[in-house]
């Protein structure tokens, strides 16, 4: 059966870090992969902030189209933090883009969104933030998967298309992205730490999450309210990070509505508008023009009109070389119109009796009784004194080349 919607484009199975590498690269027909497997994602975001769906449809376009220019265009210098994943950096435009509408018109925001605007926009500064610190200290990868599988809860099948990790291999590299995101929440207290007791209770919870508390371990972190902090953050780190994390790291987090309208968004097959665009302007760009022939002058005495040109430019500026350049120009112009004149001038003398009274030294001064040459009417001829040299005046071209060099 034939797709009523026209051709669907090309998928590809590569990671979202050789996405992000390919598009960056001048690949733009890459992104289209970032934008199926994200839109869901995005939309449902976009949905939270705004009150109408065709509103929400506008600022998922918008989201993913700064995204695009931020990877594509040579003057924009910011680039998504995360070369694994672009899904927060994409609802970082998302929110970015439903604050601007709300300068303009904040009716039209959805009652949550609008309420969170009204009271500031504040991110959740006050709560205990060194969770979103140890977090944002890890590899690019482990942020990753621990965002996708459990913060977002998108699934074994997404988070080994987004993250390049197979399926089979998630399980033990998600436990190893928690047992470093613990390390790191503990590293960053004891940096802070001076007490000695505090720390000595501290360090053993970097070591295992499953491990049980002794005695005293336990009845410090009763005493302790900011151990007592470390330690409710190390041994339920998923809902820490579910409840914590996002509102931490985006300001604005929706909760539970976005992850169940994200489960309900269906992807468009086709193509948006602005990577249409975006594909069309690309492969413009590199299409390389057809080549172009130089026309060389068709002959020499061009060149001859193209310094004549320039000496009257030169004009204006300095007489003196002016008048040198145009005697250059009329010399040389002189010359070649005579190389192209003199062959003109020659006649044969054999066939062809010369015209009366002119000189030709290639006739011979004597004839061989010694006497003057007589041409055929029987005039005598003028014998030059000065051999076989060719009495003619030269070229009308050479004597001008001669003045104008005279002029210099």
């Amino acid at each position: 059966m034939p797709d009523l919607l026209g051709p669907r484009s090309p998928r590809h199975d590569l990671p979202d870090a050789a996405l992000i590498r390919a598009v960056r690269g001048g690949r733009v027909g890459h992104f289209r992969e970032l934008y199926h497997r994200h839109y869901a994602a995005v939309y449902a975001y976009a949905a939270a902030c705004m009150p109408a769906p065709l509103d929400a449809q506008e600022l998922t376009g918008y989201a993913f189209d700064q995204l695009l220019q931020q990877l594509v265009s040579p003057t924009v210098s910011v680039v998504p933090r995360d070369d694994d994943s672009p899904r927060r950096e994409l609802l970082d435009h998302v929110r970015a883009g439903a604050i601007a509408r709300s300068y303009r018109a904040a009716e039209a925001l959805s009652p949550g969104f609008r309420a969170w605007t009204a009271a500031g926009a504040a991110w959740p500064i006050g709560e205990d933030d060194q969770l979103a610190d140890a977090f944002l200290r890890l590899p690019s990868a482990a942020r990753c998967l621990l965002w996708h599988l459990v913060v977002e809860q998108d699934g074994p099948e997404a988070t080994a298309l987004i993250s390049g990790v197979p399926r089979r291999l998630l399980p033990g590299s998600c436990d190893q992205a928690r047992s470093m995101l613990r390390q790191a929440r503990t590293d960053l207290y004891l940096e802070r730490l001076d007490r000695q007791e505090c720390r000595e209770a501290v360090a053993r919870l970097g070591l295992s999450a499953a491990a049980p508390l002794d005695e005293s371990g336990a009845a410090h972190f009763r005493r302790c309210p900011k151990c007592r902090a470390v330690y409710e953050d190390v041994a339920d780190l998923d809902t820490r990070l579910r409840e914590r994390l996002p509102a931490r790291l985006l300001g604005w987090w929706p909760g539970d509505t976005y992850r169940k309208t994200k489960a309900s968004v269906t992807v468009p097959p086709l193509d948006p508008p602005f990577l249409q665009q975006q594909l069309t302007r690309s492969t413009a760009y590199s299409t390389p023009p057809p080549p172009t022939s130089r026309k060389r002058p068709a002959s020499a005495a061009l060149h001859s009109l193209h310094a004549l040109h320039l000496t009257s430019t030169l004009s204006l500026r300095s007489p003196r070389a002016a008048r040198t350049a145009l005697a250059a120009a009329l010399f040389t112009a002189g010359l070649i119109l005579g190389s192209l004149t003199a062959p003109a001038c020659t006649t044969q003398t054999t066939g062809t009796p010369p015209p009366k009274g002119i000189f030709y030294p290639s006739h011979t001064l004597s004839g061989a009784d010694g006497r003057l040459p007589q041409d055929p009417q029987g005039n005598r001829r003028q014998v030059s004194n000065r051999g076989d040299v060719d009495q003619r005046e030269p070229p009308l071209a050479l004597n001008a080349g001669y003045s104008a060099l005279s002029l210099a």
